[in-house]
């Protein structure tokens, strides 16, 4: 059991993170950075843009 505990926990610190949202909708647009908190940006609508 030990063993396969310690598998999992490889695989987890091994493999990259996938993409989270990170508690914003999807309209935000957000990158893992090495070190520290994710930068997020929220994306436009080009079109409300042309509209103005």
């Amino acid at each position: 059991m030990a063993l396969i505990c310690a598998v999992i926990a490889v695989f987890l610190l091994i493999l990259p993170p996938r993409d989270h949202n990170f508690g914003f909708g999807p309209e935000w647009q957000c990158t893992r950075m090495g070190e520290g908190d994710p930068i997020c940006v929220k994306l436009i609508d080009k079109d409300a843009l042309k509209r103005n």
